[in-house]
């Protein structure tokens, strides 16, 4: 379906009011079904305003933007990806929560209100206390890993 939607856009069906309409509702369906689909709508939201944004520095004066992307709805998505990263943060998923709250800030970075939503994600990810809002591995991805001593570095040798 997503593909789908990305073809009508490219081929000039949807423009950004309906466009973003579309990719709000896959994002709803595929949230609490495939999380690994809805994180991929969002991404492909942020890749087609990004080109949108490329096309439109590099365009002829004469030539308009072709999308008008509704300030609401880009806020919808940020905030419930945001919610989404927190969700992952209460069941103890750190570099999930990191991942989703990334992507909300991402999407926020896109909204014209002076950077307040972006600001906002990024103060309150500053008050889960895990560190800067970047994708990085987590001590949660290989618990043994992070328990790991090398029995000859005797200054980490308990006793």
């Amino acid at each position: 379906m997503r593909l789908i939607v990305h073809k009508l856009h490219t081929a000039g069906k949807l423009g950004g009011d309906k466009l973003i309409k579309y990719y709000r509702c896959l994002f709803q369906a595929a949230l609490y079904r495939d999380n690994d689909a809805a994180f991929q709508v969002l991404e492909q939201v942020k890749r087609v305003i990004d080109d949108e944004l490329t096309l439109e520095e590099g365009s002829h004066p004469s030539t308009k933007a072709v999308t008008n992307w509704p300030e609401h709805e880009l806020q919808f998505l940020a905030a419930t990806a945001f919610n989404e990263g927190i969700d992952w943060f209460a069941g103890g998923q750190e570099d999930q929560a990191r991942h989703w709250v990334l992507a909300a800030s991402n999407l926020a970075d896109k909204c014209h209100d002076g950077g307040k939503l972006k600001n906002l994600i990024t103060s309150q990810f500053r008050l889960l206390n895990i560190g800067d809002l970047e994708v990085k591995q987590s001590v949660e991805s290989d618990p043994l890993e992070a328990m790991t001593v090398d029995p000859t570095d005797v200054d980490h040798v308990a006793i």
